[in-house]
């Protein structure tokens, strides 16, 4: 990369080429990356909201209860409504995974993920630092193998501290993701007595 970057900065002066190398090694190194693994964070868990909007539905034909007769907006409003419907959503294997992901997705949506701007600001913080974004199988296997939490982050930026994810985190939560809507179509077979395995 730097080769290139002097071939294309030779007709510049020496400072000009160095604010250059500068501004496009932070392009490459922090931004596309930032950009990247957020964008993927983001359309995962819009295509899971769908889904689950998608079960919704079955689940109101079986039933008769609608999904407009709770309040709330978006995945909270569908969670509400599968609660009513009498799905037991936090009994489903990696509901804390979800959680934790809802709320970081949430907080790198508004203000770039600026944690002093949040009223999940403590909580962010202890998921963070406690490491319960990923489930409890893959803490376990990543202490056995000496790895670290490091899919989320909290840095220092020049508003004060900001939650940052990398793109394994994406990976991560898309199997988290599926894993999760299978349970919940399980429960919900179960929930309309069209469960074919019994």
């Amino acid at each position: 990369m730097r080769l290139q970057l002097d071939c294309y900065l030779e007709q510049h002066n020496v400072k000009h080429a160095k604010l250059r190398r500068r501004f496009e090694s932070n392009k490459l190194n922090n931004v596309f990356p930032y950009l990247i693994s957020v964008g993927n964070i983001f359309s995962v868990m819009s295509l899971f909201e769908s889904y689950l909007l998608i079960l919704s539905i079955e689940i109101e034909k079986n039933t008769g209860m609608h999904v407009k007769s709770v309040s709330g907006n978006g995945i909270n409003r569908i969670f509400t409504y599968f609660r009513s419907a009498g799905l037991e959503i936090e009994a489903i294997n990696l509901f804390q995974q979800i959680m934790a992901a809802i709320k970081i997705r949430n907080r790198l949506s508004h203000a770039s993920g600026m944690l002093s701007w949040s009223k999940e600001e403590v909580e962010l913080k202890r998921i963070q630092k406690s490491g319960t974004y990923p489930s409890r199988e893959h803490r376990e296997m990543r202490k056995n193998n000496g790895g670290e939490f490091d899919e989320v982050k909290i840095v220092n930026s020049g508003f004060g501290e900001r939650l940052q994810v990398d793109n394994m985190y994406a990976f991560v939560l898309t199997s988290y993701l599926r894993d999760y809507f299978i349970g919940a179509c399980q429960l919900a077979a179960c929930l309309n007595g069209t469960d074919k395995s019994t």
